[in-house]
Parts: C-alpha cells; structure tokens; sequence
C-alpha cells in the first residue's frame, strides 16, 4: 500500500470535513429551493401527492405573499417618487460648490 497515496487521500478527507460548515447550509438551502420547487410532483424522491395533499399545497401557494414585486417606470420628465435630496452639508465637511470652484489645486 503506497502511503503517499493515503495521505493525500486522508488529506482531502480532512479539507472536505473541516469546510463543511463552509458548503453544507448552501447544499441545504439548494436542496431545501429544489424540493420546494418540484413539491407538486412529490419532491425529487418523492411520491406524487394525492388530490386532497395537492389542493393543500396549491391552498398555501395561495396564501403566501408574491415574492415578486412589479414596479412601474417613471417617465422621462416625470416627477420621481424619491424623496428630495437634502442640500445641508455635513458638519466638518467641505461644500461641493466650493470644491468645484477651485478646482484640484
């Protein structure tokens, strides 16, 4: 048995066991998104639902708030819906105007 072989193998065994706190929320969280999204189906392993576990599922699909949101865009010339910036200058600050001015000189 080639012992370089085994220590690079016990090695790499090592990396993957000490990073996992690293990748194993983000692999929880893929397969959790994966689930959730095939959940009509049964899940990635899982059974088809019958029809009263379907209509259970389609019931909170229903009740839960649209993650997406539409926006409509302002039109040029149009009044912006942000509110005013403020022109007051910061205690301890140069104004912008006087910046200008001068120039970087």
């Amino acid at each position: 048995m080639d012992l370089d072989f085994l220590s690079r193998d016990l090695a790499r065994y090592l990396l993957l066991a000490l990073t996992a706190p690293l990748w194993v929320p983000f692999v929880k969280a893929v397969w959790e998104e994966l689930n959730r999204a095939l959940r009509d189906d049964g899940g990635v392993f899982g059974p088809l639902p019958g029809p009263a576990e379907s209509e259970r599922i389609e019931e909170r699909e229903r009740a839960k708030e649209p993650s997406l949101v539409a926006e409509r865009l302002t039109e040029p010339g149009a009044p912006s819906a942000a509110p005013p910036r403020s022109t007051a200058v910061a205690p301890g600050t140069v104004p912008v105007e006087a910046v200008r001015r001068h120039g970087f000189r």
